[in-house]
């Protein structure tokens, strides 16, 4: 309801006859950094330069080794080291006008082919005839749309977005690009996503700057949820609801603190179709699972010169409903069971400090999750320890190395044996 009130306030605001000041006008100046993300640039005078309404393609890639040294967990996990291409994401924006633009992401992944299913231990092969050469063969992927949305900006403090976009919450879940991230893998904690990764559905952001250091931002969503086909179906009637808020302080380097909240359904049903007593085709929804998830967040990143300080913490708790709670069977043990509510919970602090020569970065990462894995019914409980270089010899391309440690202290289904791996990582953008 909130949402709906801002939305009409905001279409009333903009239905406003001429004489009030538009978002580009003088009383609702743009900083240099927000002229640039609509596609407008300043003359040295300061002037407003043409809107640049042509359509824009970049994007990054990384290239990646992983070896994996504790042998318990060779096998499991990757028996031989190996090369892969991680991430090609593609970018696509345009502006439509000074105030309307649409941006999109794309990642190219050879998935499905090589995945093993746990059950049947069976890889999967996606080798097919290739039609384009009589005696030769391909192995198709997939793509996955990682956002795509519409965006008005009305005012520097109100801007609405219509599509899949993602959640707006902590750090990391926003700064996801390979050569952005310090690391090269995400802290388990975001990789779990306690929060759902993306939604779609709307989202109101803005910013106030309250000074000239001291700045206030928001975030507010609407959307499908959480659930199987959540980027095109909801499979109940609960709208999820989301919010962050931070404040953003210039002074003595740069310091950002935020909180973040998510409260929706993981829903997942199915239309069974029979014959009613007239003859006639009856419809009935079948619930396969339903929880209530609420997921709360907070965050800090401190920037200082050439040091970078930075900390989440997330919680969740996933409750089901007494028709929604499903079975899984154990892929080891064939035991079949009803999965259990949970309350998941993990962190991750990062430190780094990056040198002129090489643009060499020395950091460590240290993080924890206690959460429900549904496959085993288990609760592993992990600490990770990561330490490695990120060195950026130019802008635009990074070269990482980092050695990965993780911790059990109650043992995992694989082995009690500590894990110790290593990644080497080359990114860069286009």
């Amino acid at each position: 309801m909130t949402l709906a009130l801002l939305l009409l306030f905001a279409a009333s605001a903009a239905a406003q006859d001429a004489s009030q000041p538009s978002p580009m006008s003088p009383d609702y100046a743009l900083s240099a950094a927000e002229l640039e993300n609509l596609g407008l640039s300043t003359t040295h005078d300061g002037e407003t330069a043409a809107l640049d309404t042509s359509t824009r393609i970049n994007g990054f890639v990384d290239f990646s080794m992983f070896n994996v040294f504790t042998e318990a967990w060779r096998k499991p996990l990757q028996p031989h080291a190996s090369f892969f291409i991680g991430n090609f994401n593609v970018y696509i924006s345009k502006n439509l006008t000074d105030a309307v633009r649409m941006f999109a992401e794309v990642r190219f992944t050879y998935l499905p082919n090589g995945v093993t299913d746990l059950a049947t231990n069976v890889v999967t092969s996606t080798v097919v005839p290739d039609y384009t050469n009589v005696a030769g063969q391909l192995k198709w992927g997939g793509i996955e749309i990682e956002r795509v949305y519409l965006e008005w900006s009305m005012f520097p403090w109100l801007t609405l977005r219509a599509g899949q976009f993602l959640t707006p919450y902590g750090i990391w879940n926003v700064d996801h690009g390979s050569p952005t991230i310090i690391p090269v893998m995400q802290p388990h904690v975001i990789g779990q996503q306690l929060f759902p990764e993306r939604q779609t559905g709307l989202e109101l952001r803005g910013q106030l700057h309250l000074s000239a250091s001291h700045t206030l931002g928001y975030h507010l969503t609407l959307s499908n949820g959480i659930g199987p086909a959540a980027e095109y179906a909801d499979f109940d009637d609960n709208k999820a609801l989301g919010t962050r808020v931070f404040w953003s302080y210039d002074g003595f380097g740069q310091l950002t603190v935020g909180a973040s909240g998510f409260f929706g359904t993981n829903a997942n049903a199915q239309m069974v179709v029979g014959i009613d007593a007239s003859s006639m085709l009856s419809y009935t929804e079948r619930v396969l699972a339903k929880s209530r998830v609420a997921s709360l967040a907070a965050d800090i990143q401190w920037r200082y010169d050439a040091l970078i300080l930075q900390a989440e913490i997330v919680a969740r708790q996933n409750a089901f409903t007494d028709d929604g709670r499903p079975v899984s069977t154990h892929p080891l043990t064939g035991i079949r069971a009803g999965i259990p509510d949970s309350l998941d919970f993990g962190y991750y602090v990062l430190a780094g400090y990056r040198f002129e020569w090489l643009g060499i970065m020395p950091f460590v990462v240290l993080h924890h999750i206690d959460y429900l894995e549904s496959r085993f019914s288990i609760r592993p409980n992990a600490y990770v320890l990561e330490a490695g270089l990120n060195i950026r010899p130019i802008e635009s391309v990074v070269l990482k190395v980092q050695f990965h440690g993780a911790y059990y202290p109650e043992g995992f289904v694989v082995s009690s044996d500590t894990l110790q791996s290593i990644f080497v990582q080359l990114a860069w953008a286009f």
